[in-house]
């Protein structure tokens, strides 16, 4: 494997499968030669690399927050709010998830072309914008609005998708890059990524989207401003 990670997620994803043919770099492999210690200090860990926790949790929670209310609870939201048959709903999202996946692969050449940064900086306000339309639209049962918006979402979210894990993995050293990333970014995905959908229920029970909007806007902002946070200085 080269020094730099696969950006798509489904190649780490399909890793295992092709893990017997893969070469670790020269860089990794001498860490663990002259490692002394294996396990790493999740504590530790956290403690010396703020910034580099900061960054991971702030990318990993948008990621998690904007699918789930953007996809996950919008497909409630047509049915209930904008009157779609159930089948014509699940149509449409799926149609949008496939788009995403066959554009994930896409953008991770334009990030190879390009730099994975300046994807993350151009993608991170696209799906900022993409929230406020998207649930703008639903509240005024605007079609046009929504159909744009689920625009949007196909090409900020395949761009997103397609640089994050390179974002992440960049961040930490390699003796603690896989365990750190890893144990943040479930603790994103459980905290951010399992309350979101309790927000979006709220939201929905006190008749407005609003909440939702808000939601996915902090996250975007929070994420916007890790890409741009000074570089930690224990991060060799």
């Amino acid at each position: 494997m080269e020094n730099s990670i696969y950006y798509d997620r489904f190649a780490i994803n399909d890793n295992c499968i092709f893990r017997k043919q893969l070469i670790e770099s020269l860089a990794f492999s001498k860490i663990i030669k002259n490692s002394t210690e294996n396990n790493t200090n999740i504590l530790r860990t956290l403690l010396k690399y703020k910034v580099g926790v900061f960054k991971i949790l702030s990318i990993a929670s948008f990621l998690c927050v904007h699918i789930y209310i953007c996809n996950i609870y919008f497909l409630g939201l047509m049915r209930t709010h904008l009157g779609y048959e159930h089948n014509d709903s699940m149509l449409i999202m799926l149609i949008v998830q496939g788009m995403v996946t066959i554009l994930i692969p896409v953008f991770s050449l334009v990030a190879e072309c390009v730099g994975y940064l300046k994807v993350l900086k151009i993608s991170i306000p696209v799906i900022g914008m993409m929230g406020v339309s998207l649930f703008m639209g639903a509240n005024i049962q605007f079609h046009s609005t929504i159909i744009f918006s689920l625009v949007l979402y196909v090409f900020g979210n395949s761009a997103v998708s397609a640089c994050i894990f390179k974002y992440m993995f960049d961040i930490l050293p390699a003796e603690v890059r896989c365990t750190g990333c890893s144990f943040i970014y479930s603790i994103a995905a459980a905290i951010f990524g399992g309350t979101d959908l309790m927000v979006a229920a709220l939201s929905a029970d006190h008749g407005s989207i609003s909440i939702s909007v808000i939601y996915v806007l902090m996250f975007a902002i929070l994420a916007y401003v890790s890409v741009f946070h000074i570089h930690d200085k224990n991060i060799k």
